[in-house]
Formats: C-alpha cells, sequence, structure tokens
C-alpha cells in the first residue's frame, strides 16, 4: 500500500479547474489567490441606505428583541435584513460584533422566526441601515 501511495499522487500538483498556462502575450498574469487589503474588501461600516450581504446563523437564544449581531457596524443603529432566497425582511437593530465584515454574523430567534426561517439554518441576507428604511 505504502509502495503504490506515490503512483497516486503523479500528475497531481495542479488542483482541478486551475489553468496553468502562462497569460496570453500582453496580458498581465492573474494570481489565484487574493490578499485581504485589496480594494474590493468591505469596509466594515455599512453606510447608510447602502446594502451588503452576509450569512447569520442563530444568536443567543435567551437575548430577546429583534437584532443581528453584525461586524458590518460600528455602532448600534436601526436597520433591516432581506433574506436573499424567500425575499421576507424585518425591522432589526444593528448591533456590532468584532471580526472582518466578511465574518458571519448573528440573528436573534425572534428575528429567524419572523423572516420564517429555521434556528439551525444559515441564512443569506441583504442588510440595510439608514435611508434605506423608508
Amino acid at each position: 500500500m505504502l509502495l503504490t501511495a506515490p503512483l497516486l499522487l503523479i500528475g497531481c500538483d495542479m488542483p482541478n479547474g486551475v489553468d496553468s498556462s502562462p497569460p496570453p502575450e500582453g496580458e498581465p498574469a492573474r494570481s489565484a489567490v487574493t490578499s485581504s487589503d485589496e480594494s474590493d474588501q468591505p469596509s466594515g461600516d455599512l453606510a447608510p441606505g447602502a446594502a451588503r450581504r452576509t450569512v447569520a446563523s442563530l444568536g443567543n437564544p435567551g437575548r430577546a428583541g429583534l437584532w443581528l449581531e453584525t461586524p458590518l457596524v460600528q455602532q448600534e443603529t436601526p436597520g433591516r435584513v432581506r433574506v436573499v432566497s424567500t425575499g421576507a425582511s424585518a425591522a432589526v437593530t444593528l448591533i456590532p460584533a468584532p471580526g472582518q465584515a466578511t465574518s458571519g454574523s448573528r440573528l436573534s430567534l425572534a428575528a429567524m422566526q419572523e423572516l420564517g426561517t429555521a434556528p439551525g439554518d444559515l441564512v443569506q441576507l441583504d442588510v440595510t441601515t439608514g435611508a434605506a428604511l423608508q
């Protein structure tokens, strides 16, 4: 068995779907790895009226109210969440959470019930604050 293992690895130097050919002449090489300081990286603060996407799990079920703990905001503020798959939405309090803006969020049990999602689900949400609430 140990003698055949190296034979199984022949040709496994590139992951599936990765093009190892050089770029056409005149085009810069593209990297498959992105750095955390690229300009498309979220800033961590949701601008008024802007919508940002997050994935939320169940937060502390003992904490009452309609809220979303998220790294998308830096101070507690009113907001609205919309479930991407169903369009269901609810007004919530957005509560700052530690982590990068691309980290997940935590949604209250009451908000999950209002949105019609199960407590064990990971819910993809669009989050808005400010002018977009009217």
